[in-house]
């Protein structure tokens, strides 16, 4: 089977020759999209061949140091996902894209509009929401349509789908109100935007405890969260979500193991999901200097 053929047989339901696997680390370039950005992906993918090619990128939002008061949230503008820093990440998709040489999904990763406010504010997000959130909401209007414009782009470059990293909804960003009444619509819209593509990955991102109930069954064809490093278990969630799930791999532990132990750890989650949808990988990206012998370790026998 090809990793492709692998993927789509697992979300449908049936049995692939083996368990499909993907991992993923920040490259930290400078710049961070480009021919030198597609380069590091592709000999990342000659090195490794997972079974979905997972894009990470380290790309600001354009107006990422305006907000320094309530009142800057006005100021955000709405960006046009085919130009700019987005419009440089989606170039990079194309020459991605138009330089493999194997039947597999490309996504790329696209943070929520929860994150990219934060990181726009310095981390006051929920201060300012709190005092004014009628104004902190233009704001978030404004990144939400950039992202949703950025995913067209996408598509448009060819890319098979998204892995949409949710932050937010989890005790140590914002409590389950501020989450479904400030956050949540706007995850919607960007999943929304994804709706069509082959492969849409969810990861609802913390080591604290998630809102599952509130994220669980939004549009995805993939569950994936930190299961080994913070919980809950897949087999918990397996018990109330009947769709694909991914995970198995502890990413904070990876560093300081031996490949049999990953190994085992892998062997360990595919039995637990034997016989339903599942996809072996880390709960979230493998520390950057991992050692391409433990990363080896992460591709399952089975």
């Amino acid at each position: 089977m090809t990793p492709r053929e692998r993927v789509t047989t697992v979300l449908k339901g049936g049995m692939p020759d083996r368990t499909p696997f993907c991992f993923w680390y920040h490259f930290h370039l400078k710049p961070p999209t480009g021919p030198g950005m597609a380069k590091a992906e592709l000999d990342f993918f000659h090195a490794y061949r997972p079974d979905i090619w997972k894009v990470m990128h380290d790309i600001d939002y354009e107006d990422s140091e305006i907000v320094n008061t309530i009142d800057d949230w006005a100021k955000l503008r709405s960006m046009d996902g085919h130009t700019g820093n987005f419009g440089k990440q989606a170039e990079t998709i194309k020459l991605i894209v138009d330089q493999q040489d194997e039947d597999v999904h490309v996504i790329n990763t696209v943070f929520n509009t929860y994150r990219y406010a934060n990181k726009c504010c310095g981390e006051e997000l929920l201060d300012h929401l709190r005092k004014d959130p009628t104004k902190v909401q233009k704001g978030l209007e404004a990144i939400t349509d950039s992202l949703v414009s950025f995913v067209e782009a996408l598509k448009d470059v060819g890319a098979d789908g998204i892995y949409f990293a949710l932050h937010g909804a989890s005790t140590d960003m914002a409590t389950p109100m501020e989450y479904s009444g400030h956050f949540l619509e706007h995850d919607l819209r960007v999943l929304e935007a994804a709706k069509g593509c082959p492969l849409v990955i969810l990861h609802p991102h913390s080591y604290e405890t998630l809102y599952f109930d509130m994220v669980k069954d939004l549009p995805a064809h993939v569950l994936c969260w930190s299961d080994r490093a913070a919980g809950p278990s897949l087999r918990e969630i397996r018990e109330t979500h009947k769709g694909c799930l991914m995970g198995g791999i502890d990413e904070t532990k990876i560093a300081e193991r031996t490949p049999d132990q990953i190994k085992a750890e892998g062997r360990g989650a595919i039995e637990q999901m034997r016989g339903t949808p599942f996809i072996l990988a880390p709960g979230c990206s493998v520390p950057d200097a991992c050692p391409p012998h433990l990363c080896k370790a992460i591709r399952p026998e089975i």
